[in-house]
This record gives structure tokens, sequence and C-alpha cells, in this order.
């Protein structure tokens, strides 16, 4: 929280889409003027279907605690769960700071709403008042559409401000997209009603299709029918004719934005109040305002064709990055492939951080299928900054939100983009790209970039995940349950190892065959549950054996072996393991409380691998030796 430049914090959902990138352009050169930096928190919502997605959200809007933020920015419109609203102004009203609602209204909030009737009212008269024309139709969006439905009402006010009846075969619902809007277009030129002379479309998209319709059967823009846009969109500029259309008056609401966020900062007091946001038109070619000239066409050509260009390259990177890693089990190898992925789209700063519980040597299998919970310790994956990467795997706590973050902030004109790096509901991290020329590719590209290291970290983790699992089935089938040492399968796989290993050849192979004493008597004086605890304290102590390379098994209910090899034959009897074991047991937890003592046979074979020609043998021979044993303790009793 001790960060010294000043930032101005943004929360909104695809940052890529025109009109949230229009709102940040803007807000970039009021940066630019006034020395803030902005830091974007970028959601993946677009819609009400994804709740897992939404909730992780949360997590990424908390990051705005550990800045020392100015202020908040809310793209309302683009935000489609309450619930992060409410988060968002909790955070600005913990911190003091002024929170702004650009696009809508919420309660705690500096409010912007945007005067679409007005601006929508505003385009029409242009076309009435400045360019004469009377015979207006609209194509309005999605019938019942509260958007569609308002730019209805202020079309049919501006009419009876004119004097103009309105004829409701003048009015067509193109849905805001291409296909209807041609059917709604061709009615228009169908009908028995006279051509229109101008046809006001609710969004740019409409109005681009109705150029192309009306070129189509004939008709010149704006010569025989003026055409109008709304939205300001950058696929406006490049049609031809350019559309006339209209855009929200973004210096005003940067002034308003950084005025009261200055007073707030001067005074120590925040008090929310609404300020309407209006539109300004921006006249062109389809209504005859600039004249109807083929413009050189060559810059935004070039401009799209390397766009795509990069694209196709970008995604090529991605899927090699995601490929490589198809059978890797470990974040590390994610963080070694990534330089060379990401090197030639690096602008400035590009950053990814994971949990550090997710980049442990032995992580469990539970972490990666269930990452949930807040940011703490973080590790990082990704730290470039001008083309020098630094080493990956540094710990630093969330509460830095990224480390050196006055460093990374400090060219006029940067911008961060931060995304949370999450499946679904897992959230593993968050990446941060700092952009200096505010451009749709360069936003496309952080979301593309976000959403395969998010597919990357899913894959090795998962690929992990897998693999603990498959461990955890394999040890069942060679592992006794109860006790956790090796069953007989486990024994002979193991044995069998060993056996075949060239270094053991010229070795002593010791079988140690034990039976419990009185397992009987302990079941029936004090139940199985008793009975269970002396086998598996007997099962601990025969694996806990002082032995290099010893292992135990249990072959039976209370029947265990245990083997090892040694240099020399006359290292071990079966006197000094037994004390050893005893010694063991006697030391174990709880023992001492217990009513009944835990003892047993043993019978101990050596003989020399070279000379071995049948396993089975020397262990039916170890089980006869224990069988003496036995015998021999209960008649010296």
């Amino acid at each position: 929280m001790g960060n010294k430049r000043k930032y101005i914090g943004v929360f909104g959902s695809c940052l890529y889409d025109q009109n949230p990138m229009n709102f940040l352009a803007a807000l970039r050169e009021s940066c630019i003027k006034y020395g803030y930096t902005t830091i974007a928190l970028s959601a993946t919502l677009s819609s009400l279907d994804n709740e897992d997605s939404a909730h992780g959200q949360l997590l990424l809007l908390d990051l705005f605690k550990n800045i020392n933020l100015d202020c908040i920015i809310i793209l309302k419109e683009t935000v489609k769960y309450q619930y992060l609203i409410d988060k968002a102004v909790s955070i600005g009203k913990e911190m003091n700071i002024p929170v702004f609602s650009f696009d809508g209204e919420a309660d705690g909030c500096y409010n912007m709403p945007l005067d679409y009737t007005d601006g929508f009212k505003n385009i029409v008269r242009h076309i009435i008042k400045d360019h004469g024309r009377r015979r207006i139709n609209m194509l309005a969006g999605f019938k019942g559409n509260s958007f569609s439905e308002e730019r209805i009402e202020a079309y049919k006010s501006v009419l009876e401000e004119c004097n103009i009846p309105f004829d409701d075969e003048r009015l067509g619902y193109g849905d805001f997209w291409e296909r209807p809007s041609r059917i709604a277009i061709n009615n228009f030129l169908s009908s028995d009603l006279e051509l229109p002379e101008a046809i006001v479309c609710a969004n740019d998209s409409m109005a681009i299709t109705a150029c192309s319709v009306l070129s189509e059967h004939g008709y010149k823009v704006p010569e025989d029918i003026i055409v109008t846009g709304f939205d300001g969109t950058q696929n406006s500029r490049f049609n031809s004719p350019t559309i006339t259309t209209c855009i929200p008056d973004y210096n005003e609401a940067m002034r308003f934005i950084i005025e009261k966020t200055i007073e707030a900062k001067e005074t120590g007091k925040v008090q929310p109040c609404d300020h309407m946001i209006g539109f300004n038109i921006l006249k062109s070619q389809s209504c005859g305002c600039e004249p109807n000239t083929v413009h050189n066409h060559t810059e935004i050509i070039t401009t799209l064709y390397n766009a795509t260009g990069d694209s196709s390259w970008h995604t090529l990177a991605m899927n090699t990055l995601v490929t490589s890693l198809l059978e890797k089990q470990y974040i590390e190898d994610i963080a070694e492939l990534l330089p060379e992925t990401v090197r030639m789209w690096s602008e400035n700063f590009r950053f990814a951080c994971v949990k550090s519980e997710l980049t442990k040597s032995k992580i469990s299998r539970e972490a990666c299928v269930n990452a949930t919970g807040n940011f703490g310790d973080m590790s990082t994956i990704l730290y470039m900054q001008n083309q020098q990467f630094e080493e990956p795997n540094k710990l630093f706590n969330a509460n830095e939100f990224i480390p050196n973050l006055d460093d990374i902030a400090s060219d006029p004109g940067t911008a961060l983009f931060v995304r949370l790096i999450h499946y679904g509901k897992q959230v593993y991290g968050y990446t941060v790209d700092g952009v200096s020329e505010l451009n749709l590719r360069n936003l496309q590209r952080c979301n593309e970039f976000d959403m395969f290291l998010a597919h990357s970290i899913n894959t090795v983790l998962h690929n992990y995940a897998l693999n603990k699992a498959y461990e955890e089935i394999a040890s069942l089938s060679v592992k006794d349950p109860m006790t956790g040492v090796y069953n007989r399968r486990g024994f002979f796989t193991r044995l069998n190892a060993m056996m075949e290993d060239k270094s053991n050849l010229e070795k002593y192979l010791y079988i140690v065959f034990i039976d419990m004493d009185g397992l009987k008597g302990i079941n029936d004086n004090f139940g199985h549950n008793e009975g269970d605890f002396a086998i598996t304290t007997l099962a601990q102590a025969l694996s806990r054996i002082n032995i290099p390379d010893s292992f135990c098994a249990r072959f039976g209910g209370d029947e265990f072996i245990c083997t090892f090899f040694t240099e020399t034959p006359s290292e071990y009897n079966a006197e000094n393991i037994k004390e050893q074991v005893l010694d063991i047991i006697k030391d174990s937890p709880d023992v001492s409380k217990k009513r009944y003592p835990i003892d047993f046979s043993i019978g101990v074979l050596c003989q020399k691998t070279s000379n071995i020609e049948n396993i089975d043998d020397l262990i039916l021979s170890a089980d006869k030796m224990m069988y003496v044993n036995k015998i021999t303790r209960k008649q010296n009793r």
C-alpha cells in the first residue's frame, strides 16, 4: 500500500470490446495529462451464463485493496452481476475513495448515466433540420429491448417536434445485427410507401448493413438516401461511405471523473452525485456532411492485415505452448517455456503469477482440483519488462499486487490490464499486461494470452492430479490397506526387481518370516479393534528396523515377511532382529497403555543370491524355521 504514484482503477468485462476500449482510450489521454496510471481489472464475463466464473472475479476485485488507488471506475453496462458491482463499491467505501459508475447507476457511486435518448434525438434532428429530410425510416434493435424502445421513443418524439407524422411501416427491427437488418431494409424498399429519404439506425452495425443493401439495389448514400448509425464503432470509420454516428462525450466524462477525484483527495470526503453524460455527433459521409470521396485506405488495410497476421501468429505460438505441455505435470514447466512463447508479443510489461502452493515440489491433489480461496503468497511464473526476463518462482505476497509496481508504472500513458487466471471456479492466479499503445489488437492479445495460460496451467495440474491418482491406485494394488506395508503382490514385485539388480548378484539375501503370538487371545478378550492395533503396530515396527534397504510385507492375517541384502552371511540372526523389533514396539505410541503384550515368533534364512534357484522354497524354509521357534517358545513357557 506504499506506492507513490497515482492510480485509477477500472473494473469491467471484456474490455477489448469497442465501447470499453473507446472509454479507456479517452481515460488514457486524461491520465497522461494529470499524471495517473490506469489499472484495469478485465473480467471475463459478458453474460449471465457462468456463475462459477463470476464468483472467481471477486478475487480479482480484491486486488484493488492492495493498490493505493485514487478512484475506481465501474463500466456498469459490461458487468452483469450485481454482487460484483456491490463488491467494487464496498472496496471504494473501505478505502474512502470515489467510485464512478459509467453508463449506469449503482448505489453509493458517482453515477454517470449516458443520455441515449437525447443523443438519438440529436442525430434525428440533424437529418431533419440540417439536411431537410422528412421521410425518415428507423431501423431499431430487438422488439421490446429497453435500448431499442428508448431510441424508438426518441425518434417518434423528434418527428412530432418537427410536425412529421409517425408511420408504423417506416419502423423496422434489425435486432442490432446484419441478417435481420437486411430483411428489414429490403422490406422498406419493397413497401408501397414512398422511398425513404433517410434511414436512422439504432447502432452502427445496422447502418453499415443498410448502406450495403441500398448499394446492391442501386441507391447511392447519401445522395438518394441518408443513413446514420449510433455508438461510434471503429467499423463505422472503415465503411465506404463512412458512417455518421454518435459517441458519448468522453471529454466531459473524464473532466467529471478527474475533478471529483481531485476534490475527494483534497478534502478527504466522498460525496456521490449524479452527472448525465451526453453524446456528440460524428458527422461524416453517410449523411453528406463530409464529401463522399474515396479515402486512402492503405493505412486501414495495412492495420487490418497486420492485426490479422499478428492474431494468427500469436494463436500459433499459444497453441505451441499448450501442445508442449500436454504431458507435463509442473508449473515450472510452463515458466520455462513462457519466455520463448511470449517474447515477440511483449511490448512493454507482461507478468503472471500463481498461488505459491501450486509450485511446491509436492502438491496435494486437492490443491490441483480445488484451487479456491483468497490470494496470499504468490509465485511468479513470468516477469518481463522491456524484453528482459527475470527468473521465475519469485515469492511475494498479493498485498504487493505486483513487485516493483511504481517502477512498472513510471512511463507516462502506461495502462495495466489485469486478468484472472482461472478455469471455471478454479482460480490459479492473475496476469498483468502493461500497454503503452491502446488499440484493439493489443487488448485482444492480452485476452488470448490469459486464456491460453489458464488452459496450460489447468492441463499440467490435471496431469499432476491424474498421475497422483494413478500412483494411489497402483499403491492400493501392492500395499496392504490396514498396515500400509506391502502385500504379497507388492513384496514379490519389489523383491524380483532387487534380484534383477546386478549390484546384488554376489550378495546374501535374508528372508525373515514372522508370525504374531496370541492374536486370537487379543481378539477374544479385548476386541478385534485391539487385534488390528497389534497387527498394525508390529507391521510399522518391522518397516522401521535399522537395516539398509530392508522392506516388509503382510503375508496373511498375522504373518509378515521381511527381506534385505548384505555383503556377508553372518551380520544378522533371529535374536538381534527380534530384539530390535521389540525395542521399536516398546517405544511405539500407546503400546504401554495396553493390557496385552505384542510378541511374535521368527524364522531367519540367509543364502547367497547366486545360489538361489527358487524364492518360494526359501520362504517356505524360513516359515518352517519360524514354526519351530513358535513351538520351542511355547514349550519353554
